[in-house]
């Protein structure tokens, strides 16, 4: 499981690789909800999705190996983007494909 640095802003988007695989994670909030697009290997496959807490963002079969998770550290609510950031509540984990089949998010 690794921990994904992120920022404490409305909208941000970077670049990853995560398990050998080009990734380009863009985040943004929309009202009261906070939303993610994955790009892999410069091809979109995931927009739109809705981040919440311990569910997987990706609902859907992509060539994306393993799981990208948002956690609550301080409770049950979905992910804001005031909460996000170093020592922030909200933290984006991946998920190798065992991990992800391990705890239950495949």
């Amino acid at each position: 499981m690794l921990e994904i640095s992120l920022q404490a802003l409305p909208a941000q988007s970077f670049i990853t690789i995560l398990n050998e695989q080009n990734v380009e994670i863009s985040l943004y909030q929309r009202f009261d909800r906070l939303y993610m697009d994955v790009t892999l290997d410069e091809t979109l496959i995931a927009a739109g999705c809705v981040c919440l807490n311990y569910v997987s963002v990706i609902q859907h079969e992509t060539d994306f190996r393993g799981a990208l998770i948002f956690a609550d550290t301080a409770g049950d609510t979905a992910p804001q983007w005031d909460g996000l950031g170093e020592g922030g509540r909200y933290v984006l984990f991946y998920l190798t494909e065992d991990e992800a089949e391990e705890y239950g998010f495949v």
